[in-house]
């Protein structure tokens, strides 16, 4: 597949910043008829149905960040990231693949946000589906997976955010016609808002849902409820202003009051949710320290039922050793046994042996002749031999 060529299906791309709502995305896109692939990333952490990448282009593009030093994650303030030509290769290889559907067709990974130009250049017809997420709920949401890079950098979360939905609105901006953006909150809602739209303004043929794929509680939005939304704004004051871009240009924007607006009342009692971070910080440390002593109170049984256990393997072994012992003098016992029943049996042979013979002399005419005689000399009185 030469660069630029079009292919047979309608090539749809699924893309945003991590934990954002893509999956959301695809799986509905997926139940209207888009094939995202055979081969999908299994369930994880925060995503309990799955995550519907196509493994291909995950493994590629994790390919494209780390040959640029860049974590496969994706982890990274850049809001683009090049694409080497040997890469470029493997990427029109695998495309030549994929591109043989004759059927609507693509695939969702949030990486492909820092490569959208480059997907662009190789597949000119295809076209984009983004979604954005706050950037509380966003960080939220990475916090409690635990991912490794935000333990030392939490602000990072932030940035990468930033990144990635800088380079969704770039690309929006510049190819209106051949994207849909929205926010997650629209997912959440019942209805084919997201179905309409993309058959609306991308002309693409979906199949209506037959039932809401979004599930109540899937989505945390407990964070936008705390004082954390008023503090980012403060802080990062950049990442709200982009969230309000997105808003401004998005063609199913946020379904609730603007951020402002929610948390006015909010703004004014920012005092207390200082103290509230205080008591919290807290109520943590005395619920560690609970669990410290807890602990250290099982580690002490723990050491306890080890001690009773080298007890009882010791009584064990003695139990083996008496056992042993036991076994070779019933092992001594059963060998005389056996040689004394193999002096019986010789005894018992000699025995019938001897029974034999007499038998035989008394049927002999010798012995009976012998008898005769010996009754005679009795009868006449004779008492010498």
């Amino acid at each position: 597949m030469t660069e630029g060529e079009i292919s047979k299906g309608q090539p749809i791309v699924i893309a945003g910043m991590h934990r954002s709502g893509t999956s959301l995305t695809a799986s509905i896109l997926q139940k209207s008829g888009v094939d995202i692939g055979e081969k999908l990333l299994g369930s994880g952490t925060g995503n309990s149905k799955g995550h519907f990448e196509d493994v291909d282009f995950l493994s590629l593009h994790q390919e494209f960040l780390v040959s640029q030093g860049v974590s496969s994650e994706g982890w990274t303030s850049l809001s683009k990231v090049i694409v080497s030509e040997q890469l470029t290769a493997k990427a029109k290889s695998l495309l030549g693949e994929r591109s043989q559907k004759p059927t609507l067709w693509g695939w969702k990974d949030p990486r492909t946000v820092l490569f959208l130009d480059f997907w662009h250049e190789l597949i000119p017809n295809a076209k984009f589906v983004f979604v954005y997420r706050v950037p509380w709920e966003v960080v939220d949401s990475l916090f409690k997976r635990g991912d490794p890079a935000f333990i030392n950098n939490p602000k990072l979360a932030v940035q990468v955010w930033s990144a990635y939905n800088t380079a969704v609105l770039d690309f929006y901006t510049r190819n209106p016609d051949c994207s849909v953006l929205l926010n997650v909150e629209n997912l959440q809602r019942p209805g084919n808002e997201l179905i309409s739209v993309v058959v609306k303004k991308l002309g693409i043929p979906l199949n209506p849902l037959g039932e809401d794929v979004y599930l109540p509680g899937e989505m945390h939005d407990e964070v936008s409820k705390t004082h954390r939304p008023a503090l980012l704004s403060r802080y990062f004051p950049d990442a709200l202003e982009l969230y309000q871009k997105l808003e401004s240009v998005a063609d199913l924007p946020a379904y609730e009051k603007p951020f402002r607006q929610r948390n006015a009342s909010a703004e004014e009692t920012y005092e207390d949710w200082v103290f509230q971070d205080w008591l919290m910080s807290q109520r943590h440390l005395a619920a560690k320290r609970r669990v410290q002593v807890e602990l250290q109170q099982t580690q002490g049984e723990l050491q306890q039922t080890q001690g009773a256990l080298q007890q009882t393997q010791g009584e064990l072994q003695q139990t083996q050793a008496e056992l042993q012992r036991t076994q070779s003098e019933l092992q001594q016992m059963q060998a005389a046994l056996q040689q004394t029943q193999g002096s019986l049996q010789q005894t018992q042979a000699a025995l019938r042996q001897a029974e034999e013979t007499v038998m035989s002399m008394e049927s002999s005419k010798f012995w009976k002749a012998r008898q005769l005689w010996m009754r005679i000399k009795s009868a006449i009185g004779l008492n010498y031999a």
